[in-house]
């Protein structure tokens, strides 16, 4: 293991303060030591930034900072602590992941023997933020065609992945996404043809916790968020156009339907029509099948202008039973986890809460 290889750990923060403390300490107690962590603070309304720069106020290892940018959001964040990393290698945490103890030391010992590449990829483990107990892992990373897993949300987490610094600052995260940011950031990577490795059989070293705590952006109900991610479609799209990549059609046509389907159920008659309006200028209504999804949403936008909400539930309800699943659920991404697994067995830091 070359080490002199430093790591660079880029952290997004928002209004984590009960949690935050815990990611660090499994940073802090990685068996490799040669790391930078940058620590962007999104503006947070509690007492997450006080938190975290009191704790590490004698760790140099840690770079902890405010949001520099007008813009708000993940994408932000990690777009800052890109530009200000200095390691020879760089991955991304959310701020209530977990590292496991010797994540670190593998992935520089995997990316070592790998040395062509521009990127490895690990396995995730999702963990109830609770029990402390592992649920299922985020994906297979078995698929043939990568390119066609993420546009099908079966590929990997950011956290996943670890990136040759000098291979990834070719590449910037959409800041102006308000969900969906890994896909995107990902697709547009891979489209680019880079050379890499999966590691699927290898055990998991990122823990990611599922819980209702606040994420920077974590809400699909509202126009804005809706109105972000049928524009993230309706970029990518022109992308695979030009890279001469057509499959992506039914899944898109699906995921327009699922949002399009929030904003008809929750959202004003008006509101609806605009991004309504907005997703009908995309290539996926070219499919045969389109017409079924622009009739139900009609009605169900119909529904609710007059008020109609027990009709729209009904309707909802019905959709579920007579509808193919493959026709309104586009992912099946989860792995089912055979023994089970707690996270305490692999991440070291103080004041364990989970064992």
């Amino acid at each position: 293991m070359n080490s002199n290889s430093k790591v660079s750990i880029v952290i997004p923060l928002y209004n984590r303060e009960k949690l935050i403390i815990e990611t660090i300490q499994s940073v802090q107690n990685q068996s490799y030591e040669n790391f930078e962590c940058i620590i962007i603070d999104d503006g947070s309304n509690d007492n997450s930034f006080a938190v975290v720069r009191d704790h590490l106020r004698d760790d140099a290892r840690f770079i902890v900072l405010n949001r520099k940018s007008e813009l708000k959001g993940a994408c932000v964040c990690r777009n800052e602590g890109v530009d200000l990393a200095t390691g020879d290698y760089i991955m991304f945490l959310d701020s209530d992941d977990l590292l496991g103890n010797k994540c670190l030391e593998g992935r520089i010992n995997l990316i070592n023997e790998h040395p062509n590449c521009d990127f490895i990829v690990k396995q995730t483990l999702i963990f109830d933020g609770n029990s402390y107990e592992g649920l299922y892992y985020w994906s297979s990373l078995k698929h043939k065609d990568d390119l066609k897993a993420f546009i099908e949300s079966e590929g990997w987490l950011i956290n996943s992945t670890f990136f040759k610094t000098s291979f990834l600052k070719s590449f910037r995260f959409d800041e102006n996404a308000e969900s969906w940011q890994d896909v995107d950031f990902h697709v547009r990577i891979l489209l680019n043809k880079p050379t890499y490795m999966k590691f699927s059989s290898k055990e998991a070293d990122v823990y990611v916790r599922r819980s209702n705590e606040v994420r920077i952006s974590n809400t699909n109900t509202n126009f804005k968020r809706i109105e972000s991610r049928i524009k993230l479609y309706l970029k990518l799209e022109k992308i695979f156009a030009n890279k001469n990549v057509s499959y992506y059609k039914f899944p898109f046509l699906i995921y327009h339907f699922k949002y399009l389907e929030i904003a008809a159920l929750t959202l004003s008659y008006k509101e609806f029509m605009d991004l309504y309006k907005l997703s009908l200028t995309s290539e996926v209504y070219s499919l045969s099948v389109a017409t079924f999804y622009k009739k139900y949403l009609e009605l169900q936008s119909f529904l609710n202008k007059y008020g109609l909400k027990a009709m729209c539930s009904i309707l909802y309800r019905l959709k579920w039973v007579f509808v193919p699943k493959r026709y309104v659920y586009a992912s099946t991404r989860q792995v089912s986890i055979k023994e089970k697994i707690n996270i305490g067995d692999h991440v070291v830091y103080t004041n364990k809460i989970c064992c």
